[in-house]
């Protein structure tokens, strides 16, 4: 197989405890976090990346290009396990590879409608964030598989999907409503999601690997909420559409991870679709409730 040909298909809170939960995670990622400074989330991974409606990602293929050195011996899972292992975090590559293109894209949008330097600099970080989490994902995909895996060309990554004629409040409107749903809705279930999985994970590179996720996506759903909060200060109109969003916010999770684990499937940090829904339901209530509390601030009481 030449080094870039095609492999084979491989798939034959409450705010109190979520601090909880990430102080127990950087405790645990001890000096491992300066040392890969990157992250993965193998449920859902990073902000998605679309053109007029449709998910983006990248094919896989055999390269060297992307590897990480990474300290993991699967040799004692069995054949399946390694199999499901490798296409988790092979499909966790390519939405994080995905993702690079799409927080690139946001601080375009940033600029185009005028936002302050430091939003733009925060989505050019997210995204450079991102090439790291792809490295990560596809060195793990690669060691599961005992094969070198990278992403594609990936065109549609340069394709513009931002119309010239679009005005200054259509692009403020778009910019807050993927902000609600990709940043605020998507990165938080994604930092919830990674804690709960580092927690759970007794292979050291895997727990490591949650761990480091588990803060960094946070810090992408803040921003999620800060471009949204700045968006409204600058089109205070925008406030009926947002909440109209946040009432229709998607109350089921799709039906992508196994109803059952096997412990060795546990111990490799893997959730199931049941702890993944419990999951996605507490994010749900929070950003609907944070979020109402943004259109809504609580007045001050009359002394």
């Amino acid at each position: 197989m030449s080094e870039h040909e095609r492999p084979a298909d491989p798939s034959t809170p409450n705010a109190t405890g979520l601090k909880g939960l990430l102080g127990r995670v950087a405790s645990r990622a001890g000096r491992w976090l300066p040392l890969v400074g990157g992250t993965v989330w193998l449920a859902g991974c990073g902000r998605p990346f679309r053109l007029d409606g449709e998910l983006q990602e990248p094919d896989p293929v055999a390269t060297r290009d992307w590897l990480l050195p990474l300290n993991l011996d699967p040799s004692g899972c069995g054949p399946q396990l390694r199999m499901q292992l490798r296409g988790a975090w092979l499909q966790a590559a390519a939405a994080e590879h995905a993702s690079v293109a799409s927080f690139a894209r946001v601080a375009q949008q940033l600029l185009a409608v005028g936002a302050p330097p430091a939003l733009v600099q925060r989505a050019l970080l997210a995204a450079q964030d991102e090439v790291r989490h792809a490295r990560l994902c596809y060195s793990l995909a690669s060691a599961y598989g005992d094969q070198p895996l990278g992403p594609a060309p990936f065109p549609a990554a340069c394709v513009p999907e931002q119309r010239a004629t679009w005005t200054r409040a259509e692009l403020l409107e778009r910019l807050a409503l993927e902000s609600l749903s990709d940043g605020c809705l998507n990165e938080g279930f994604a930092t919830v999601t990674a804690a709960a999985a580092a927690e759970r994970a007794l292979v050291p590179a895997v727990r490591k690997a949650w761990s480091v996720i588990a803060l960094d996506e946070a810090q992408h759903a803040e921003l999620g909420w800060a471009v949204l909060a700045w968006c409204l200060e600058q089109e205070p109109s925008l406030a009926r559409r947002v909440e109209q969003e946040l009432d229709r916010l998607p109350d089921t999770l799709p039906a992508d991870a196994p109803r059952a684990l096997a412990e060795q499937q546990r111990a490799h940090g893997q959730l199931s679709q049941g702890e993944r829904e419990r999951l996605f339901a507490r994010t749900r209530a929070a950003v609907y409730e944070r979020g109402k509390r943004l259109l809504n601030p609580p007045r001050a009481l009359a002394g």
